[in-house]
């Protein structure tokens, strides 16, 4: 590759990765602005579908479920009491936790209101009103409450449900609508796990059929940090809908859900094997896992940055005085692996490592291994880098002996590229007859740190977006290794080592054009690493600083031939 598509690759990944902040700095608020204007558009999309699908619905004999607060469909049958007269039970009632969760419940379809995690702290956003003494809270909806369950069954969102009774991690909502009675037993399992069991009772004297339909709702918010360079430009921290089952796994960011969305993928496969779905940022999780066999899946966008995650399942021939129990099981909480780990189903796949992650969960438990014996992340990070260097020693090693020996005889292949400049194919000849007379593998410098990459990639990947890191104290200034260094200390003394590097390391590069190429990369590496989490500096820091000292042991007392 010549100096020139190196430096045109160099800027366009400065110009990549700049151009927002340029753009942020200079246009304040543009990308809200952006992200309106795609809402508004998705908003004309989804309003014209709906219009087609309510037209086909009303030639249907059964009619599907209606998100809408106005709608006047209604049977004589299924008859809402939305509007009927029940106690209404305080806050208090109506809020179950233990001490690492707290559930806020609403009688508005015996639903999910609020989830705050106790041990986690909010991170204050400036233009929001947040509840910090709570701990993070997995949703702010307006309009909805986050998690529902509703029969398919001509009735408008809002049903009112009586508390029927309630306990310390138990709570129990019963409803009666038209000739169904409906009960809903929530109970708080191990932390942040909760089962829900709903019992649907047919009172009429004749046979029903109907689907149940239960119901995630999200909102969209910005991410807590943006993503680095080597993170796709923060492609793994979007917030998303995301299914596990047999038939595979699939995700997809709110921002790109429109009307016709449900037809893509897994999204449109009728009778998938669900083994969960759910709703995720970077670092926390909420997920429903089915106890049935087959479910159908629907995906919403409501506008103003509201999305919904529906499973429907089938209820056949409900006999009269018969009964059914459907239960799920719901994860709400952090993207923790030894947490989604015990509880199954493939749930530990949510903390998104792609092709990495055979590479990247040792890692991770190696991490979190240590930590449990040091107690402070930032130097578990310095000890586990230290560890794999120590590992990738002989490769590294054999890499570096042999970039000296190719320096070491840099003159030689100088006179032979000079002797036979104007013959190219004499010149190859030439050249790999005296590199072969020599032993000497062209990939000998290059393999090595190639076969390094993917575990540089998946502990960089690790260190991203572990939750593990999120509000972690370092040292002094660095209070959380998520965060980007406030005072840009971590970057200026890896950008520092860079030029260190740079000297002592072999090169066979004597175009003083070629050498001013690698110092713009240093400055352009410098300045990205500004805003990357201070973990992922710290490692390339680490990293950085045992090579040099190695190559300094390499130039004192390795003998090449």
């Amino acid at each position: 590759m010549d100096k020139k598509t190196v430096l045109a690759i160099l800027l366009s990944i400065l110009v990549w990765f700049g151009w927002d902040l340029v753009l942020e700095k200079r246009y304040p608020g543009y990308k809200e602005r952006v992200r309106a204007q795609q809402t508004q558009e998705m908003e004309k999309t989804k309003s014209s579908s709906e219009e087609i699908v309510s037209n086909n619905q009303s030639k249907s004999n059964t009619t599907g479920f209606n998100l809408s607060q106005n709608s006047n469909n209604k049977t004589e049958q299924f008859e809402t009491i939305s509007k009927a007269k029940v106690p209404v039970a305080s806050e208090e009632q109506l809020t179950i936790s233990n001490e690492e969760i707290s559930i806020l419940f609403s009688q508005e379809e015996a639903s999910i209101k609020r989830v705050w995690l106790k041990k986690y702290k909010e991170k204050q956003n400036d233009n929001e009103e947040i509840s910090i003494s709570k701990g993070v809270e997995l949703e702010r909806l307006k309009s909805r409450n986050s998690f529902f369950t509703q029969i398919y069954e001509s009735q408008q969102y809002g049903s009112q449900y009586r508390l029927e009774s309630k306990e310390e991690k138990t709570i129990i909502f019963s409803s009666v609508i038209g000739a169904v009675r409906i009960r809903k037993t929530y109970t708080l399992l191990n932390p942040y796990y909760l089962l829900l069991s709903v019992n649907i009772v047919n009172q009429s004297s004749v046979p029903f059929s109907t689907k149940l339909k239960t119901v995630l709702y999200d909102v969209y918010k910005e991410p807590e940090r943006s993503g680095g360079f080597l993170a796709g430009g923060g492609a793994f921290n979007t917030s998303g809908a995301v299914v596990k089952a047999s038939e595979g796994m699939e995700r997809i960011a709110y921002t790109d859900i429109s009307a016709d969305t449900k037809n893509d993928g897994l999204w449109g496969v009728k009778g998938l094997h669900v083994n969960w779905l759910g709703m995720d940022t970077l670092y926390f999780l909420k997920a429903l896992l089915p106890s049935s066999d087959k479910q159908n899946l629907e995906l919403y966008n409501l506008g103003n940055n509201l999305y919904g995650l529906a499973l429907v399942e089938s209820i056949t021939e409900l006999q009269s005085r018969q009964s059914i129990d459907l239960k799920y099981n719901l994860y709400l909480g952090p993207k923790d692996i030894d947490l989604l780990e015990q509880y199954g189903s493939g749930l530990d796949e949510a903390i998104d490592f792609s092709m990495l992650s055979i590479i990247a969960v040792p890692i991770l438990k190696s991490l979190k291994s240590i930590y449990s014996a040091i107690g402070n992340y930032g130097i578990s990070i310095i000890l586990l880098t230290a560890i794999i260097k120590l590992i990738l020693l002989p490769l590294t090693w054999k890499a570096s002996i042999s970039m000296k020996r190719m320096q070491k005889l840099q003159p030689q292949l100088k006179k032979i590229q000079e002797k036979y400049k104007e013959d190219r194919q004499r010149q190859s000849q030439e050249t790999m007859a005296f590199m072969k007379s020599h032993n000497m593998n062209p990939l000998g410098g290059c393999l090595p740190i190639l076969l390094q990459m993917p575990i540089f990639l998946a502990l960089y990947r690790v260190l991203y977006n572990s939750i593990e890191l999120r509000n972690a104290y370092f040292v002094g200034w660095v209070v959380d290794l998520s965060e980007k260094d406030p005072f840009f200390i971590l970057p200026v003394l890896t950008g520092i080592l860079m030029f260190v590097q740079q000297k002592i390391m072999p090169t066979t590069v004597s175009d003083p054009n070629q050498k001013k190429m690698f110092l713009i990369m240093n400055v352009m590496f410098t300045a990205l690493m500004l805003f990357l989490p201070s973990g992922a500096v710290l490692y390339i820091l680490t990293n950085m600083t045992l090579s040099i000292f190695q190559q300094f042991l390499i130039n004192k007392y390795a003998k090449v031939e």
